[in-house]
């Protein structure tokens, strides 16, 4: 009887999170993200890719 009591709760949890996921504004959210450029140039970038794929898995000091 705990086991279907707990199913149930998980399912009324389920649904209820699913029920107000579709019942809130989500635009109010994407008008607030900034985008943020970064600029670099290809020469850091292509260094930074280098280290990376030559890290030999050492711990670093």
């Amino acid at each position: 009887m705990m086991i279907v009591t707990v199913m149930l709760v998980a399912v009324f949890a389920l649904v209820l999170g699913f029920l107000i996921g579709f019942s809130t504004d989500t635009q109010s959210y994407t008008k607030t993200t900034k985008h943020i450029k970064h600029e670099s140039n290809d020469n850091e970038i292509q260094k930074e890719y280098e280290n990376f794929l030559n890290y030999d898995g050492t711990p670093q000091q």
